[in-house]
């Protein structure tokens, strides 16, 4: 029996554009192969996610919020950089063993290069503490952003994720604008939350953008974001992330078919 079912899984992502985006290269180039979005209950992950790697006909996964680090205990294998962030959004096979990967960083590293050169800075505000905000973090210090904040309405989590990366990464309070308004000034805001999808609020309106070097919001659809929309209206240059859903998009394909080690 061959392997020819790919899975978005996730929970509440019927806005997802993943779907069209596989499924269009997949009908072009590997016809045989479907790619399906399963929205599933958090009380429902582990079985389902058991059933599907156990199941002859899967060749792969992509894993969206809330599950990106829930995944991890799943998975016999991790590449170096899922490890390194402790989330994965790509589950690919090899040898018989399924691995755990993370094209976000990578992806986002590509978008974020050249916007760094024309709008330079080494300072990072990033809403969210979840899987998402996990691969941002990692590759701002992989750019040498050397002075990260985090802000999330939970501050556990923001907490965990401080203590993870360690030196120069900090935990601030999601409600303490004074605070969040020092850590916005010159520097790059990133959310790595779903805050703004389909027509939620911003998770910043543009009075508490003021001062900001740059804005990429993760967020995708609507275009443009409500935060991006925000961003304009306080002046400061901003970007979605389509373009990183595009590229993350690539990179898991060439891992399900082969192409590039992770």
């Amino acid at each position: 029996m061959s392997r020819t079912r790919l899975y978005l899984l996730g929970r509440g992502i019927d806005y997802s554009l993943s779907p069209s985006l596989h499924q269009e290269w997949l009908s072009a180039n590997r016809p045989k192969v479907s790619y399906r979005l399963v929205d599933i209950p958090e009380e429902e992950f582990d079985r389902v996610v058991a059933e599907l790697l156990s199941d002859p006909t899967t060749l792969g996964l992509n894993i969206t919020k809330p599950y990106k680090e829930r995944i991890v205990r799943h998975l016999p294998r991790l590449t170096l950089e899922a490890h390194a962030i402790g989330a994965v959004n790509t589950v690919f096979l090899r040898e018989g063993e399924w691995w755990g990967a993370n094209t976000d960083a990578p992806a986002l590293a590509a978008e974020l290069s050249p916007l760094l050169r024309v709008f330079p800075t080494r300072r990072a505000l990033v809403l969210g503490a979840g899987g998402a905000a996990r691969a941002v973090v990692y590759t701002l210090l992989g750019l040498g952003i050397g002075e990260i904040a985090i802000a999330s309405r939970r501050p556990e989590q923001a907490g965990r994720l401080s203590y993870h990366f360690g030196q120069g990464v900090r935990a601030v309070l999601a409600m303490s604008w004074p605070l969040r308004g020092q850590a916005v000034a010159g520097a790059l805001v990133i959310n790595a939350t779903p805050a703004g999808t389909e027509g939620s609020p911003t998770p910043l309106a543009a009075d508490h953008l003021q001062g900001a070097r740059l804005v990429y919001d993760l967020v995708y659809t609507p275009r443009p974001t409500p935060l991006e929309m925000a961003a304009t209206l306080a002046g400061i240059p901003a970007r979605n992330g389509f373009g990183m859903l595009v590229r993350q998009a690539e990179l898991a394909r060439k891992l399900w078919f082969g192409e590039w080690g992770g």
